[in-house]
């Protein structure tokens, strides 16, 4: 065994130690703490984003808004699921091996990576109206590399419970970008500076953990892997490109029908719901995490579902709170922090609820995911799609924004009823199978 192979082995006996020495009190650490990370990340992609729309108006907000919603679109092309089943793979592999599939993995996620990079400098070329959007788009999406490589390593440590690790790292490189954020605002400087403290953040966050921990970066590339990887995840990177596409062509839609201040004041509202949203995200990594470890493929739907409340109650607590204190008491803040987005608080109200729909149906896509039923998930993420682009072309041109964020609401409840009658009908299925097998026992 090289040395490397040596350390690698050694550290990964000691984040095996974090898991399989872990109890239900260690899964809420590992929770806790990938909440804290996404909040930490959410909220300063959050703050500078709506201190961009402070100084710089909704109507350049608003253009800002679509050349963002191009990149994250983008991004999660650049995912294409493989951060969803490497859980999975690290999860189902021997310790010792784990290292090994990390370098695969990073492999795949930088080549993903840098391609999906060049598509968006194809798409923003075509698309943009002017050279400085397009510039825009090119600094901004600078983030698909650093992201998806953090991805990878995220995915590791969740397959541990270990997001702890990466906790302080997020928490330093958040505050740079912060600081560099809010300099360049106070400059009163071009936005292609000003919106550079998105990447550096993931950049910094990436240098910091690979300095502080002793995994490196050193992905390994092979196209047949790749390729395997690819296959493997295909169902799952279509489902979150049909997702994430679901959950950024309203933004098209409100710019195409109402403006781009119309558009402004929509994704100030969702840019505020964002952080909140995190939460029952990474309650729901966790309960796949939970489900792929000791959940066999023939357990019970009932004893999921138990799992999922048992391990995510936090997270539907935290955005139950929030929800009400978005209706109750919405206006009041905007009044006072943010006077401009007055206008937007029938849609932050709308968007509140649908976040409380959005939350419970995380929680019914990780029993999905941890059973490898990724085309039942594509299925149903396709009719969301369908359902909600139907009804965005129905209710915004005639309310605007509000129509659009009573699109959302109408589909996640859709979503809903929808998962829930698949998870149904797969019970039902697994019955008979389960009578058999308790005969063929008795015999």
């Amino acid at each position: 065994m090289s040395e490397i192979e040596a350390r690698s082995v050694s550290v990964q006996r000691r984040f095996s130690g974090l898991l399989w020495n872990s109890s239900g009190e260690s899964q809420f650490v590992n929770s806790a703490s990938s909440v804290a990370v996404r909040a930490i990340s959410g909220l300063t992609r959050v703050g500078i984003l709506l201190a961009i729309a402070r100084t710089y108006g909704p109507e350049s907000f608003g253009k800002l808004s679509l050349v963002i919603a191009i990149v994250e679109i983008l991004r999660m092309f650049s995912d294409f699921g493989i951060d969803t089943i490497s859980i999975r793979k690290f999860t189902q592999t021997p310790t010792a091996e784990r290292g090994e599939l990390l370098k695969w993995i990073l492999g795949s996620k930088l080549l993903l990576a840098v391609c999906f990079y060049g598509v968006a400098a194809g798409a923003l070329f075509l698309l943009a109206k002017g050279s400085f959007e397009v510039f825009l788009g090119l600094i901004a999406g600078l983030s698909i590399l650093f992201s998806s490589l953090l991805g990878a390593f995220t995915s590791y440590l969740q397959s541990f419970f270990s997001m702890s690790l990466i906790f302080s790292t997020t928490v330093a490189s958040s505050a740079a970008s912060v600081l560099f954020a809010s300099a360049a605002i106070h400059m009163k400087a071009s936005l292609l500076l000003v919106i550079a403290a998105l990447p550096l953040a993931d950049a910094l966050n990436l240098i910091l953990f690979c300095s502080k921990s002793d995994l490196r970066l050193r992905p390994r590339f092979d196209v047949l892997q790749t390729l395997s990887l690819l296959r493997e995840s295909f169902p799952v990177g279509i489902t979150s490109a049909l997702v994430i596409l679901y959950f950024r062509l309203d933004t098209l839609f409100v710019f195409k029908f109402s403006g781009a201040v119309a558009l402004g004041l929509y994704s100030a509202c969702f840019r505020v719901i964002e952080p909140a949203l995190m939460i029952p995200s990474s309650f729901s990594t966790t309960a796949y995490a939970v489900l792929s470890a000791a959940n066999p493929g023939n357990d019970s739907i009932a004893r999921a579902i138990r799992i999922v409340l048992r391990t995510m109650w936090p997270a539907y607590a935290a955005i139950g709170g929030f929800a009400l204190t978005a209706l109750l008491a919405s206006r009041e803040f905007l009044e006072r922090f943010f006077p401009m987005y007055l206008q937007a608080y029938p849609i932050l109200m709308v968007l509140s609820l649908a976040l409380v729909i959005r939350s419970a149906n995380m929680g019914l896509t990780s029993i999905f995911n941890s059973r490898g039923m990724y085309s039942t998930i594509t299925r149903i993420a396709a009719v969301n799609l369908s359902v909600n682009s139907m009804l965005a072309l129905l209710l915004v041109p005639k309310y605007g924004a509000v129509g659009a964020a009573l699109a959302a609401l109408i589909t996640e409840g859709l979503n809903t009823a929808t998962q829930l009658w698949a998870l149904a009908h797969q019970a039902h299925r697994a019955r008979p199978s389960l009578v058999m097998r308790m005969v063929n026992s008795q015999r």
